[in-house]
């Protein structure tokens, strides 16, 4: 069971959520063009996933990789999911990176950790980045995929909504800005060869073809998070419901309206 102390993710742990974050790995396989951005060994030997949530990206690596074991480490287990057959190459392990990963040294081929930007204090990146490295084998590779406050072109609101992300996230120390600073992180870990990719996407059905389906998914996908929000917006904020769910509700057509856009970041790096 996770203790309320150690859990700093605002969403809540439900079957809705569990099925928000699948919807949101299949947006992210398709904008990547796959499960693994950073040009990692055809084989590697291990694959630890920190912050593996529903579970769903580490075990299509492992159905990927079948010689390659792989990890995935969460907070809790309660959104894991066991895909049909998969092997016994897949691990689940229950741990907190803000306590240290429970590996040795130099364990892994390649480490990866996805969207913990809105569970982790600033004041602790560095550490959970020294903690990544280390676990990560010379030569292997680190890949970090976050999405932080860069809403583009947008309305008011959506201004709106943001500002009262921002100061829900600072009642638990948490600034996502700090994903456009992780290549400097990794580098001041020890890491070599960093890149940093963004990637913008429009947000509901604007354009065509790929750019009109991702965005699409991109709007299914907020529309199913924020409403989450609600309760601690009301409780925390002391925002009314009524002004909430007036937000809420304008937020798709606005979108479409400014031609919005949203950023994704990936930066990696080899050990």
């Amino acid at each position: 069971m996770v203790k309320a102390e150690d859990d700093m993710y605002l969403l809540p742990r439900n079957l809705q959520e569990t099925h928000r974050l699948d919807f949101q790995h299949y947006l992210l396989r398709q904008l990547f063009k796959g499960l693994i951005v950073a040009p990692i060994d055809s084989s590697p030997l291990s694959i630890l996933d920190v912050g593996c949530g529903t579970g769903r990206w580490p075990q299509e690596v492992a159905v990927h990789y079948p010689s390659t074991q792989v990890i995935g480490l969460d907070l809790d287990q309660s959104l894991q999911q066991r895909l049909p057959g998969i092997g016994h190459n897949y691990t689940f392990m229950q741990g907190n990176i803000l306590n240290g990963l429970p590996f040795p040294d130099k364990s892994f081929d390649y480490v990866h950790q996805r969207l913990l930007v809105a569970g982790l204090p600033a004041r602790q990146w560095p550490l959970v980045i020294r903690e990544l490295v280390r676990v990560t084998r010379v030569s292997g590779w680190v890949e970090l995929v976050e999405a932080g406050n860069a809403f583009i072109q947008i309305g008011p609101l959506t201004q709106q909504f943001l500002s009262w992300w921002i100061a829900l996230s600072r009642t638990r120390g948490i600034d996502a800005t700090i994903v456009e600073r992780l290549g400097p992180l990794l580098q001041q870990a020890g890491i070599k060869q960093v890149k940093t990719l963004t990637f913008d996407l429009p947000i509901g059905a604007q354009g065509q073809g790929e750019q009109r389906r991702l965005g699409d998914l991109l709007a299914r996908d907020m529309l199913a998070g924020f409403p989450n929000l609600k309760g601690p917006c009301h409780q925390v904020l002391n925002v009314p419901e009524r002004e909430f769910d007036h937000v809420m509700q304008g937020l798709a057509q606005e979108w479409e309206r400014f031609h919005s856009r949203y950023r994704f970041y990936v930066t990696y790096g080899q050990r």
